[in-house]
């Protein structure tokens, strides 16, 4: 039987913990074409944080985006415009997740 939750594990350079991300299967194999695509225009998609990540889906669904143009926009400007760009919509990151302020 196939398991459709997969994990991704890595460090927390900041918080110097280790957290463990759920990725759902489509959410991983979206992930992996965005990232192969990002590196076929010759950038480099950012490290997968928890920050990052949920960023990410927090931005698509309250744009009703898709990911991958935020990878994009990650890719070639860093990932701090995704997160003043969150800023500016009024969320702020506490607690391991984006809340409202």
């Amino acid at each position: 039987m196939l398991d459709n939750n997969r994990f991704i594990e890595y460090d927390r350079t900041l918080d110097m913990k280790s957290k463990l991300i759920e990725l759902s299967w489509s959410e991983e194999l979206s992930l992996e074409l965005d990232r192969r695509t990002v590196e076929s225009f010759g950038l480099r998609m950012p490290s997968l944080t928890s920050k990052y990540l949920l960023g990410v889906r927090k931005l698509s669904e309250v744009n009703a985006v898709s990911p991958y143009f935020f990878h994009l926009a990650a890719a070639r400007h860093g990932r701090m415009v995704l997160f003043q760009q969150l800023a500016e919509l009024g969320y702020s990151w506490t607690g391991y997740e984006w809340q409202e302020k």
